[in-house]
Formats: structure tokens, sequence, C-alpha cells
């Protein structure tokens, strides 16, 4: 999760948005990429097994989703924001050589693709 933060947040650097917070905007992007990875996660789990735990989530989708969205928020910014942690991953990402930050960096993309891609599927 931290090299997509810093990924997020290059990208911020490079939008308009730059000077709106990048390190705010780039917790909020992957708040909400980790909810549509828990949304993927909990609808295909109701939809392959018929559990009457998973009945609740699917009829509360929406607030499930908000409060997920709040909490991955709230973990993101004491994890990365406060206390300015995410210059220290800037600086720790901005020094590796550039084939292992291709390597991550095309792990990554693959990985929020997906999780679009999967989305929409469901």
């Amino acid at each position: 999760m931290n090299y997509i933060y810093y990924l997020i947040y290059k990208f911020t650097l490079l939008t308009p948005s730059k000077k709106e917070q990048p390190e705010h905007i780039a917790n909020m992007i992957l708040a909400f990429i980790t909810c549509a990875n828990i949304y993927i996660v909990i609808t295909l789990l109701y939809k392959y097994f018929d559990f009457s735990f998973f009945e609740f989530f699917s009829k509360n989708l929406e607030l499930i989703f908000i409060l997920t969205y709040v909490i991955t928020l709230i973990i993101g910014y004491l994890y990365f924001i406060s206390k300015k942690k995410y210059i220290l991953l800037i600086k720790k990402f901005d020094n590796e050589n550039k084939s292992r930050k291709l390597s991550k960096t095309i792990l990554a993309l693959i990985y929020i693709i997906s999780i679009f891609f999967l989305a929409f599927i469901i």
C-alpha cells in the first residue's frame, strides 16, 4: 500500500491539484481503492457462499462502504500524513533504482486496474 500511496501522490503532483494538499488527495484515492477492494471481496463471497452473515452486507452495502471509507481515511491519515510520514516514503521510493521502480509501478497499476475491472464485472 505504501507504493500505491506514493504513485498516487506523485501523479497528483502532475495535475492542477498539486496545490490542494496532494498528501490528502492521495489518501482519499487510496481509501477509495481499498473500499472498492473490500466491496469486491464481500460481493464475491456473497455470490459463491450462501451464508446468512453476508446477507447483512448485501442489504447495507452503501452504509458499509461509507463506514469503511471513513475508517480507511482515518487510518491513512494516521499512517501517512500525521507527523509528515509521507515525506519519508517519498524520499525512500525516490531513491530506488529505475528498474525496481518500474516493476513496482507495473504491479501497482495491474492491481488498481484489476480492482476496477472486477468492480464492473460484479
